[in-house]
């Protein structure tokens, strides 16, 4: 999941927003599945 968001996703944000913004929303992202793989055990 992770890779197909940083392959496929990230790319086509870059376009619209700048890196900074990309970089935030991605590593919320990781963390917010991190967190919920954790609370789902």
């Amino acid at each position: 999941m992770i890779w197909m968001v940083f392959s496929e996703l990230v790319p086509d944000a870059l376009e619209e927003a700048s890196p900074n913004e990309v970089a935030v929303v991605a590593t919320l992202s990781v963390a917010a599945m991190v967190a919920f793989q954790f609370l789902l055990r």
